[in-house]
């Protein structure tokens, strides 16, 4: 299991100021409330790293998964993801400051987790490091 302080140096030394991304530690108690009446972590599982839009749209980075809210809960454990991508910058239009998704690469499918524009290179950093 990787180290949680290893992952939250990453985004703690990128000196973003998003909106909706936040280090668990920081994640605002109401936030960080609604979001653990709604999951349960393993014994020796940490959160990481929390993006909250609203009450049905959020995830929570773990040092075991993801845990996705997009209208109902689903996990994606971080051992099924084969790869990283940033599909949409590389293969398609889409511009740096524009780019709202990167590419989780499961069981040869691909699934899109939207991140805040202009957080895509930290957690794209973030959940590559947890998977390697």
């Amino acid at each position: 299991m990787k180290n949680p302080s290893t992952v939250e140096a990453i985004f703690s030394r990128s000196k973003i100021q998003p909106a909706f991304t936040y280090l668990w530690k920081t994640v605002p108690l109401s936030i960080k409330d609604e979001i653990a009446d709604r999951t349960s972590f393993n014994p020796q599982e940490k959160p990481i790293l929390s993006f909250y839009v609203a009450s049905n749209k959020w995830w929570l980075l773990t040092t075991e998964r993801i845990i996705l809210n997009y209208d109902t809960i689903e996990t994606i454990y971080l051992n099924d993801i084969q790869n990283v991508e940033l599909k949409k910058l590389f293969e398609e239009d889409t511009k740096k400051l524009e780019l709202n998704t990167i590419q989780l690469k499961i069981n040869n499918k691909y699934f899109d987790l939207e991140v805040e524009k202009r957080t895509w290179h930290v957690v794209f950093r973030m959940i590559q490091f947890m998977v390697s």
